[in-house]
């Protein structure tokens, strides 16, 4: 797979450490992947706009406990987190590290967080349009 990866132009790094069978897709319910609010761009919505959002999805989903994803990047350096309402869970992949990964390994990190709970009702915010439609189709073809 890496050699793939490299020939598109995309980093690798190791991801968090997981036992992925826990994520099996064929062993759990699809999830709801809401994503219109990627149809509005930052520079031209209020953030009142996005937090009524906020507040609309989480009343939907009042039974579940909130995880959210952050990713920044640099010139040179790619970081992202996972914060919970207890904790915060952060990591600084190598260099050169592409977004899309990044947001990728964030999810898998909150995922991780998931496992390890006793908790089973989760709503993920994140925030990448990209990765989030690539796990819905991911979803769609294997559930």
């Amino acid at each position: 797979m890496k050699p793939h990866l490299e020939g598109l132009g995309l980093g690798t790094f190791p991801a968090p450490q997981a036992d992925l069978r826990k994520f099996a897709l064929w062993t759990h319910q699809h999830p709801a992947v809401i994503l219109h609010l990627f149809e509005y761009t930052k520079v031209t919505t209020l953030p009142v706009f996005y937090k009524s959002s906020h507040m609309e999805i989480k009343s939907r989903y009042e039974d579940h406990e909130s995880l959210f994803t952050d990713v920044s990047k640099d010139k040179e350096r790619t970081g992202f987190e996972v914060c919970s309402n207890a904790d915060t869970y952060s990591c600084s992949p190598p260099d050169g590290a592409t977004l899309f990964s990044a947001e990728l390994n964030a999810l898998l990190l909150a995922l991780e967080h998931i496992s390890r709970s006793q908790n089973d009702n989760y709503t993920i915010f994140f925030g990448s349009h990209s990765a989030s439609q690539a796990l819905d189709v991911t979803f769609n073809m294997h559930c």
